[in-house]
């Protein structure tokens, strides 16, 4: 039913793309930011709260923050610190049969810090850096990034692995890696990790 043309009904609104997993990530560590809104009649100054469940979402939702309130236009922002493993969020109303929200989910990709210096010698760079968290393992493949022809149907640079090094072992909180590559010219590189 329509009240001064506005759905009486309350209805949960998560800005697409939040609802797939691929595109839901936040970097090890990171602040995960879940947004919405509230729409119909009462939907202003509304009480809610934020339930989570971590992987493998096998446990049972507990709550995690809130009760907030949305604002005059019925949005709502609920900030998640220090994320450390994906997480499946749920929200709901604090109204006595409350409403509930879509499962929301969240990945937690690698935080890969990428240092390079000189390493003494024409055109020899060290390549290092530290990736979290520590239990890490495996191979970083270093990749330089070069403008695609012309020709190419595919977008943005393309992707050249220049070498790969192990993932070894550093501190509690972080792993480590290091290589000395011969490089000329200007590169543009990245670090890639296969999980």
């Amino acid at each position: 039913s329509f009240l001064g043309g506005k759905s009486a009904k309350l209805r949960f609104s998560i800005p697409k793309g939040k609802e797939e997993a691929e595109e839901s990530t936040v970097a090890y560590g990171g602040t995960a930011e879940l947004t919405g809104g509230l729409t119909g009649l009462g939907n202003t100054g509304h009480g809610l709260i934020l339930q989570a469940v971590p992987y493998p979402y096998t446990g049972t939702f507990t709550e995690l923050l809130g009760p907030i309130l949305t604002n005059l236009s019925g949005h709502f922002v609920f900030k998640v610190a220090n994320l450390k493993q994906n997480t499946e969020f749920r929200i709901l109303t604090t109204d006595h049969r409350p409403l509930y929200s879509s499962i929301i989910t969240i990945h937690v990709t690698p935080k890969i810090i990428l240092h390079v210096r000189s390493a003494g010698g024409k055109g020899k760079y060290r390549i290092y850096g530290t990736v979290a968290p520590a239990r890490l393992r495996g191979l970083i493949a270093i990749q330089e990034l070069k403008p695609q022809k012309a020709s190419s149907k595919r977008e943005g640079p393309k992707a050249h692995t220049l070498a790969t090094t192990p993932i070894k072992r550093g501190n509690s909180k972080q792993a480590k890696f290091s290589i000395v590559l011969t490089l000329s010219g200007t590169s543009r590189l990245r670090i890639y990790l296969k999980l």
